[in-house]
């Protein structure tokens, strides 16, 4: 799906908007908020939005829309499944902090904000992965398995490193000098790690 021409204006209001969101929730933001965030006037905020519903609904289409074009211009690199899915994982490793802070109060809150329109652009973030595991299990390199599954611990295990990163420094930083050594958490390690659990699965017999 491509993302729609925005002006700069428009990228600084979403930009805005998105870390306001992540950090106080939709109820928690007002316009007058979001006005200043961004460095503008109300009026020119009310020129491109009618609101901050429409600015809620405008930033999670701009940011899943380059999500899922990222996502299909990196998997059409390879075509093997293995590898397909080594790059989704890494892919959704880079996501932003802010966006996933946003969407994981949005799941506890129950997805009342979210439009139609952006859950059609998660659905096709999801269908993406569930695409390269049939086609694992077609070819016979996957063992036959619920996708949705691999989904729900992929996305899990990925929001986790993203969210969590203050956490693990602190507990680096509090850690026993007896206590094992901390591993690195850097996102190739991560990735290669997450890659090679969710093969243990789709390959165990």
């Amino acid at each position: 799906m491509k993302v729609k021409n925005m002006t700069q204006t428009q990228i600084k209001i979403i930009e805005s908007a998105i870390s306001l969101f992540a950090k106080h929730g939709f109820e928690g933001v007002r316009v007058d908020a979001l006005a200043k965030e961004a460095g503008i006037n109300k009026a020119t905020l009310y020129y491109y939005y009618k609101g901050k519903q429409e600015i809620f609904e405008a930033a999670l289409k701009y940011k899943f829309g380059k999500l899922v074009t990222t996502l299909h211009q990196t998997i059409d690199t390879e075509s093997d499944p293995t590898s397909q899915l080594k790059l989704y994982i890494v892919t959704m490793l880079q996501r932003e902090k802010t966006l996933v802070e946003l969407m994981s109060r949005e799941i506890l809150d129950g997805g009342v904000n979210i439009p139609k329109d952006v859950f059609a652009l998660i659905i096709e973030i999801a269908n993406v992965l569930i695409t390269i595991i049939n086609k694992g299990i077609s070819l016979k390199q996957f063992r036959e398995v619920d996708p949705f599954m691999i989904l729900d611990v992929l996305i899990g295990a990925a929001n986790h490193y993203i969210i969590s990163s203050s956490i693990r420094e602190k507990f680096k930083q509090n850690r026993a000098k007896d206590h094992p050594p901390c591993p690195q958490y850097d996102i190739q390690t991560y990735a290669k790690m997450l890659h090679q659990m969710i093969l243990s699965i789709l390959k165990d017999k």
